[in-house]
């Protein structure tokens, strides 16, 4: 039992220390250029690339406020692409795990930070929350965000900016266009997205089976993304790419959609930045029952089909509910 003890601090304590050394050396090249007069303006916001995405806007409005400063983001490796495509920013602090993100900025305390983080629960190293006091001082938190309205509305309001009425944009290097090229997309191609990390948001693999076959009869070629499939689907007018593109390779095949079907995840908001038509399907999250994450073009009812299920989850969403709305529109 004492050895487990003695092994448990042990992690415990190397896990502390080579988070907070990481802060300190990250830090250092940062404070030496604001002490030679460069303001450092940091964004914090390390995870779920459809929020980042969502906020772009915002992190423009902070480039055109700060148009000299040094501006660089927080995130984790896998969200990293996402960041390039705004190109704006000066640098990305690539971090591993929350407990980097918290001694970060704690140790970043010298520069303008926006952190856009909601405090969230006690992390087990330091049995302490991630804290934002600008958002708990707004009485915003994970149990009530979206009833402030969407993404962009909440994460600017926390940052203490008025919320920007924009779309995110977003530039794709000509690499990505060229490899997305080589596909030779039908004109009538549409992108589906079925799977998020979050299983309640998800909808049944039959529905969504059923849906693809009904879009096949009607003449459409249906391309598949996201990290994996659950599908069981063959047909020369679908094609499955799940796993096989990058994050920036996925946002410029969803430009080039005649319309997306997807649930309410990242990839949704690479069809609201390129104003691609989508049929979003959510139901019941937590405590919110009827929400819109989405600013600019998904605001606009002519560009976007939310289809909700305010009393249950997005699984529970009847078919032919979906598909008439989806039939409607494509015939309209």
């Amino acid at each position: 039992m004492n050895l487990q003890l003695w092994t448990y601090r042990f992690q415990k304590y190397k896990r502390l220390f080579g988070a907070a050394s990481w802060a300190i050396i990250t830090s250092i090249p940062l404070l030496f250029r604001q002490l030679f007069g460069q303001k450092i303006v940091v964004i914090v916001l390390s995870e779920q690339f459809g929020d980042i995405v969502a906020i772009e806007p915002l992190a423009r409005g902070i480039r055109k406020a700060y148009p000299k400063a040094h501006l660089l983001w927080v995130v984790k490796s896998p969200f990293a692409q996402v960041i390039d495509m705004f190109g704006y920013i000066n640098q990305k602090i690539l971090i591993i795990n929350t407990l980097q993100r918290i001694f970060l900025i704690k140790t970043l305390a010298f520069a303008k930070v926006f952190n856009l983080h909601l405090s969230d629960n006690h992390h087990p190293d330091l049995l302490q929350r991630h804290q934002n006091p600008a958002a708990d001082a707004l009485g915003i938190n994970v149990f009530n965000y979206l009833n402030h309205g969407n993404l962009l509305n909440v994460f600017s309001t926390i940052a203490g900016i008025t919320p920007p009425n924009d779309f995110p944009t977003l530039t794709i290097p000509p690499p990505t266009k060229h490899k997305i090229d080589t596909l030779a997309l039908a004109s009538n191609t549409v992108v589906v997205h079925c799977h998020s990390n979050y299983t309640p948001k998800d909808w049944q693999d039959k529905h969504w089976q059923k849906l693809i076959e009904k879009l096949i009869e009607k003449g459409f070629f249906v391309v598949e993304i996201g990290l994996n499939s659950s599908l069981n689907i063959v047909n020369n007018q679908y094609q499955n790419l799940c796993g096989k593109l990058s994050l920036a390779e996925s946002a410029e095949l969803i430009s080039r959609a005649k319309f997306f079907v997807g649930i309410d995840s990242g990839p949704a908001h690479f069809a609201n930045a390129f104003g691609v038509f989508g049929f979003i399907l959510q139901g019941k999250l937590n405590n919110f029952e009827v929400y819109n994450v989405y600013s600019g073009h998904y605001t606009n009812p002519q560009k976007v089909c939310i289809i909700n299920n305010p009393n249950g989850s997005c699984s529970e969403l009847n078919f032919e509910d979906v598909w008439q709305k989806v039939d409607t529109r494509i015939l309209g």
